[in-house]
């Protein structure tokens, strides 16, 4: 953009928060600044509150431009989120940063722990963080499919059906189904996620019969005339059906 005003304040000495207006250039400005800051002697090692660099920043806050100057840095390194410069990029759904950054010796974060990219995109990022991931070469394994959604959001959620993605039964004991919106819960129920009474209990609730329906007719769940638990829930709503 035209930095031309904070590049005078740069060029003239007057910025007083050098880090923080640092950190806002990493996210805003453009290279011809950051350059400017870097010849006038600005600690580009600076983290913010959460442990977020400045490449962290820039991949976050989707400025492609000033990443070229930025991976002089640690492309793998994390914040106190556990979370690297490519997983941020996916979260901002930007294709071409995730790739300049794998070509610089990033890499998606997979592994024993929760920062996960594909976790990280789906619930922090939107339908564009879904496509940049699958068009950067991203592959989805037993965990991902499950996780999708899981953790996502309604942007995501309808990346994933669009894209075809698979719901993973595999991780079902994390009982996906019994923890989402309840215009989730048909659609994970054809994709063959496992009822649970739970489920039948959020059904109830929603009164949303249709879904009461699938899952009785499913026969994945036994619901016996003594269950008075959920008798006593459809007392308490009124629902004597």
């Amino acid at each position: 953009g035209n930095d031309s005003k904070l590049q005078k304040l740069v060029k003239d000495d007057k910025v007083s928060d050098k880090n923080t207006v640092l950190q806002f250039a990493a996210a805003n400005c453009n290279t011809v600044t950051l350059e400017m800051m870097k010849e006038k002697g600005y600690d580009f090692s600076i983290k913010d509150n959460y442990g977020m660099n400045l490449l962290h920043i820039a991949c976050l806050s989707d400025n492609y431009d000033a990443v070229p100057m930025l991976l002089e840095l640690d492309v793998n390194s994390c914040c106190d989120e556990g979370l690297n410069a490519v997983t941020y990029a996916a979260i901002a759904g930007n294709e071409n940063l995730i790739e300049l950054l794998l070509n610089h010796g990033a890499a998606f974060q997979r592994g024993d722990n929760y920062a996960w990219t594909w976790a990280a995109a789906c619930s922090y990022g939107s339908r564009e963080s879904i496509n940049a991931l699958l068009e950067s070469g991203y592959v989805l394994d037993e965990w991902d499919q499950s996780a999708a959604y899981r953790y996502c959001n309604d942007s995501v959620f309808a990346a994933l059906i669009d894209q075809n993605i698979p719901y993973n039964t595999t991780w079902d004991g994390e009982a996906t189904i019994d923890v989402t919106k309840e215009k989730y819960a048909e659609t994970l129920l054809q994709l063959g996620a496992e009822p649970t009474i739970h489920t039948l209990e959020n059904a109830l609730e929603w009164r949303n019969y249709k879904l009461l329906e699938d899952i009785i007719l499913s026969s994945k769940v036994n619901v016996s005339p003594e269950d008075t638990d959920l008798l006593y829930k459809a007392i308490q709503l009124g629902d004597y059906e």
